[in-house]
């Protein structure tokens, strides 16, 4: 016999371009006999979306009792709910084919255009840029919730607190704060914020 631990996964909402935190996915074999496994895959709707690692799965003989594992990952290259099905074929008697469902959304960058924003969200450009004669304001960034020109933590201590109702922002301040666009500055602004912070944004 198989077993597949987990038998579904939610990566939830990651930002387009970057990857989830890795699942790792465990395979073993309770039955008295080696268990011989196929090549494992991905299927469904969205593969092209999930990734697998360190397949130390595919192609293994697992003896009872030593389960092999494989790690897989949510690279979204698009906004909005995606799904795919890790098929894991085996010579198990009546069970030859064991399916995970992995589920996660894409949510769009904060930051539209990457380059200038992205820049800005660092501190490198000034505020006020000339050129041809033309002065152009860039304002901050989405994330830069105090303002400042940066990205980082002084921010988060301002949004966490916010999304707990606990501290009121500006206007602007909740603008910048409100990441996902809702018009409120909730725990997903802050768990994408902590995103932007650990370079989620590349």
């Amino acid at each position: 016999m198989v077993s597949v631990a987990p038998s579904a996964h939610d990566f939830g909402s990651v930002l387009v371009g970057g990857e989830s935190a890795p699942l790792t996915v465990t395979v073993g074999n309770t039955g008295c006999a080696s268990l011989a496994v196929g090549t494992v895959s991905l299927t469904g709707a969205d593969p092209g979306e999930f990734e697998l690692r360190n397949d130390g799965v595919s192609e293994a003989t697992i003896p009872p009792t030593s389960p092999h594992t494989l790690q897989g990952v949510f690279k979204p290259t698009s906004p909005g709910a995606k799904a795919a099905t890790l098929q894991i074929p085996s010579n198990a008697p009546g069970n030859p084919v064991v399916t995970v469902s992995l589920t996660g959304t894409g949510v769009p960058s904060p930051f539209g255009e990457r380059g200038r924003a992205l820049r800005r969200g660092r501190g490198d450009p000034p505020d006020l840029q000339a050129t041809a004669g033309v002065t152009v304001r860039i304002f901050p960034a989405k994330g830069d919730v105090n303002g400042d020109g940066r990205i980082d933590l002084v921010d988060l201590r301002l949004a966490h607190p916010a999304a707990l109702g606990l501290l009121v922002l500006s206007p602007e301040e909740l603008d910048r704060a409100d990441l996902d666009g809702n018009g409120v500055v909730d725990m997903e602004d802050v768990a994408l914020l902590c995103q932007l912070i650990l370079g989620g944004c590349g």
